[in-house]
């Protein structure tokens, strides 16, 4: 069970936030997707610009995938 389960508990629908800033939410999000975790869907993950065009390769395809 992932720590988001912990932090935004079922029983407590409204306090699932609308975003959630993270430092990787690249990786998080690639995580999440492994797994088949659908709880974060509706969760905006945005990504620094930086972060975006500086600390993967071109030839990352799930990062140029989820940018378009």
């Amino acid at each position: 069970m992932g720590s988001h389960y912990t932090t935004f508990p079922d029983h407590l629908p409204r306090a699932m936030p609308s975003y959630i800033f993270f430092d990787n939410n690249c990786n998080l999000l690639r995580h999440l997707l492994h797994f088949g975790d659908h709880r974060l869907d509706d969760v905006g993950l945005p990504v620094d610009v930086f972060h975006a065009l500086r600390k993967h390769k071109d030839s990352d395809g799930f990062i140029s995938n989820v940018a378009k």
